[in-house]
């Protein structure tokens, strides 16, 4: 139990090039170290809990800790590193002081229970699925290539994540860009969805295992089914944006909320909530309504102050960081209630009449995914009697459907499946508690009628079929991704022109800023220069505002002014992913109001760029994408 790890850390950082090998000894070095960190916050708490919860505290830990770290400016690939080593410690630690695995006896149990073989077929079929997450290299480049990887490589390489004219880092806090890190410390960027897909895929399941243990016989069909659908579920996340780890950290706020009543679960509590809020930003308002409900709903609510104090405690420690980053960086911390540097001409949500929302958000509802049968279950969740202090069951079902509600009225100029793929994390986490939770026992602390759970295992039935034929279309993308991963190179060697991002920068002086608006800015050296990447031109950017539509001169005065003299763009007819001219100029007319304001910015930033480029200086020209120097005319 002490060789794998360390032999894991070999493997992994001696071979970053390795996606397959090299990827899967790295998670369990993950894996490990997060079992560790959850291991002293445990010990801390003096709360005995199961493999699942300590490592979602352990994430949480380190949550907490690396948003400290990443306002200070200093969280790079070498103190990521050393905090992994903390969490060995923690892990090598527990090994020795521990009682060793009873082999004996589980191999007794599953020999007289041979039902439980049904398990080891999931349990092969969550391997596959963290096999995928490991091998899979197919990001999405108008959000990968473009903002989150680049993200990544700049908190490696400079420790922050201080990009205030890009839309993605406004949106969310920084805790997925933390996690994703984690799978490239390692020194490679060709497992985009270790973290994410794969280590918290396991990390799910351990919490699930960990809810149900103790179940009743009878229950043991509905859990294996919902272990099945959970196992086979269709992946419909489009970036490498938090999924799975939103998935996990909801159910353990659950969980930690279910545990003994004490000022040291308070904390944790909030710890986990904050660890949760801190990968998206939709999801604050769930874990804030979730703990405020549960604390209203507990014994003399207002009596005990040691309650309200360990809930700051927890979010303080837990959330301030990322909040003071995102106002240094963004204007605000509580995007997009308080807007910031967001564009305020530029609406998300429909400014229609209210028929028109309640038309779109009936649309949503009757479409979910990737659990398709939602609407069947919704029987089950709103037939469940929680009878405990603090009621978290039914705390969780009030944030889950207040929080859907306002993810669709705030984003109600998206569709369908991107509302769905926001409210993945808590949808699901609803939806396995409330299968999971309940008893058929009419004395139980949680109830629901025995017809509830008929209808729940015949909607689950039903999900699997609907998800066979995209299990087929899955496993034969993961045979793809393991023969590119046994015979090609790292993914960002094969996507993109390394050398012609490094002649670009190194026509630009060492330490000077430059602002990018190029297709691949995660190939950039961040160390060398201040990046400033301009994701999405138009949307997010300091007072007075990014000049849009205003013409080249106005650009180059507010670049100026912002200090930027050096400027790099791709030009819209050589654009290989986003800046591409035509495909926006047709998007601004057939498609949806959402992507029509996307595309006339995008438009307008790529011909201003092409104008600007005609009255300055070019220090770089090739293949489209070129260097300018807004001090100097031509």
């Amino acid at each position: 139990m002490l060789a794998a790890p360390a032999t894991g850390a070999v493997v992994g950082l001696g071979w970053p090039d390795d996606r397959l090998l090299g990827g899967a000894a790295w998670l369990l070095v993950l894996a490990t170290s997060l079992a560790g960190w959850g291991r002293w916050v445990a010990r801390a708490a003096r709360l005995d809990v199961d493999l699942g919860l300590r490592l979602a505290w352990g994430c949480a830990a380190y949550l907490a800790v690396g948003g400290w770290l990443m306002m200070l400016g200093v969280l790079s690939a070498p103190v990521q590193l050393a905090l992994l080593g903390v969490g060995a410690v923690g892990y090598g630690w527990h090994v020795v002081t521990a009682a060793p695995p009873d082999v004996g006896a589980t191999w007794h149990a599953l020999r007289d229970r041979p039902a439980l073989a049904l398990y080891g077929l999931i349990a092969l079929a969550v391997a596959i699925d963290v096999l995928h997450g490991i091998a899979n290299r197919q990001v999405n480049v108008n959000d990968d290539d473009l903002a989150y990887t680049a993200l990544v490589r700049r908190l490696l390489q400079i420790g922050d994540l201080d990009e205030r004219f890009s839309f993605r880092r406004i949106s969310a806090y920084g805790g997925q860009t933390i996690l994703a890190s984690l799978g490239a410390v390692r020194g490679t960027l060709a497992n985009p969805y270790l973290v994410d897909h794969g280590l918290f895929r396991l990390i799910t399941f351990a919490l699930v295992i960990g809810l149900a243990r103790g179940r009743a016989a009878i229950d043991h069909a509905l859990v294996a089914a919902l272990l099945l659908v959970l196992a086979v579920l269709p992946d419909t996340s489009i970036n490498t944006g938090s999924h799975w780890s939103g998935l996990a950290l909801c159910l353990a706020l659950y969980r930690t909320a279910t545990l003994e009543d004490t000022t040291r679960r308070w904390v944790m509590v909030a710890l986990v909530a904050a660890a949760a809020a801190s990968l998206r930003q939709t999801n604050l308002f769930i874990a804030g309504v979730f703990v405020l409900a549960t604390l209203a709903w507990s014994p003399q609510p207002f009596a005990r102050r040691d309650r309200w104090t360990a809930l700051a405690l927890g979010f303080a420690v837990g959330l301030l960081p990322y909040a003071i980053a995102a106002w240094r960086t963004c204007g605000t911390p509580l995007y997009p209630l308080w807007p910031g540097n967001f564009n305020p001409d530029i609406q998300l949500g429909a400014t229609g009449s209210l028929w028109r929302e309640l038309q779109f958000f009936g649309k949503v509802a009757v479409e979910p995914t990737p659990i398709r049968v939602m609407l069947p279950l919704a029987l089950v969740l709103f037939a469940i009697r929680d009878r405990r202090p603090g009621a978290p069951l039914t705390a969780l079902a009030v944030a889950c459907t207040l929080g859907f509600v306002e993810l669709v009225h705030a984003f109600s100029l998206s569709d369908p499946p991107n509302l769905w793929r926001y409210a993945f994390g808590f949808m699901t986490a609803w939806t396995v508690v409330a299968i999971v939770e309940p008893s058929h026992q009419p004395d139980a602390a949680v109830t629901t009628p025995a017809l509830a759970r008929l209808i729940a295992l015949v909607a689950l039935l039903t999900q699997l079929a609907i998800t066979a034929p995209s299990m087929i279309s899955s496993y034969a993308n993961l045979a793809r991704d393991l023969d590119g991963a046994h015979r090609g190179p790292a993914a960002e060697e094969i996507a993109a022109p390394r050398a012609l991002y490094a002649e670009l920068q190194a026509a630009t002086p060492p330490g000077a800023t430059l602002a990018v608006l190029l297709d691949q800015p995660f190939l950039l050296d961040y160390r060398r220069n201040d990046i400033i990447n301009v994701d999405t031109p138009g949307y997010v950017s300091p007072a007075p505002g990014w000049p849009a539509f205003a013409g080249p001169e106005a650009l180059a005065t507010y670049l100026r002014g912002q200090g930027i003299r050096y400027y790099a763009f791709v030009r819209g007819d050589r654009s290989r992913y986003f800046y591409r001219r035509d495909y926006w100029v047709l998007r601004t007319l057939f498609d949806s109001e959402l992507w029509q304001v996307i595309g006339a910015h995008t438009v307008d930033a790529v011909e201003t760029s092409a104008a600007l480029a005609t009255t300055r200086a070019i220090l770089f020209e090739r293949d489209g994408m070129v260097l300018l120097d807004l001090e100097s005319r031509r």
